[in-house]
């Protein structure tokens, strides 16, 4: 289980504790900094005529203000997820070890969705797509040979 300190659940410490140097705190400053970020943009429609939404990689020019009120939500989740990737790391490492002869291990990496189209197309939203799924297994066995 996660704790309440991972998940920005503490009152004395979070995300909103961030401390943020002088500059970046500067409201009347007039530099813009270049990001990028992943939106949801609306590609077609589904059969159900619902909107198709897909993620799309998007530039922004902004000032650190704004960069930093769009960034705060989403780093707690990235905290979360790299105290698991951590733990996950550990966990794997002891696996190794106690690694026994006759047992077999599997590491399952996170699947990854694949779609093959061609966006020159006029009919493109209209049109069949090719997709293929990834998923990631590893397999270890002693090998009793040696």
């Amino acid at each position: 289980m996660i704790s309440k300190y991972l998940q920005g659940e503490c009152l004395n410490c979070g995300i909103d504790m961030l401390v943020t140097c002088l500059i970046e705190e500067d409201i009347a400053s007039d530099k813009l900094m270049k990001w990028k970020c992943y939106v949801k943009i609306v590609h077609g429609k589904t059969r159900a005529s619902l909107d198709n939404k897909v993620l799309k990689l998007h530039y922004k020019e902004t000032t650190m203000q704004v960069f930093l009120s769009c960034i705060k939500p989403t780093l707690q989740k990235f905290i979360v997820h790299n105290f698991v990737v951590r733990i996950q790391k550990e966990v794997y490492k002891i696996c190794l070890d106690i690694f026994l002869p006759k047992t077999i291990m599997l590491v399952i990496d996170f699947v990854e969705n694949y779609t093959f189209m061609n966006f020159n197309e006029e009919q493109k939203m209209h049109r069949h797509s090719f997709q293929l799924t990834i998923s990631v297994h590893i397999s270890y066995q002693w090998n009793l040979a040696y």
